[in-house]
């Protein structure tokens, strides 16, 4: 699925699908998109996990990050 296709979906009908679909299991991630490619013309192993997912870890990094940053000491 693209941003577009989101966004023509709904967003906010988009999300309560994604929510429930985590709720109460969580799903195993989708498979990355394996590419290749490098500026200067070599290739290099590459994972892009779809976009369900980069949500799912945005939306924890976000809960999760100032938790962990709550114990770190000021010079980390």
């Amino acid at each position: 699925m693209t941003f577009d296709q989101i966004v023509a979906y709904g967003e906010k009908q988009w999300l309560e699908e994604l929510r429930q679909g985590y709720v109460p299991a969580i799903p195993a991630a989708a498979p990355a998109a394996r590419v290749d490619p490098k500026s200067n013309g070599g290739q290099r192993p590459l994972g892009i996990p779809c976009i369900r997912d980069r949500v799912v870890e945005m939306a924890v990094l976000l809960l999760v990050g100032p938790i962990f940053e709550a114990d770190l000491l000021g010079n980390q």
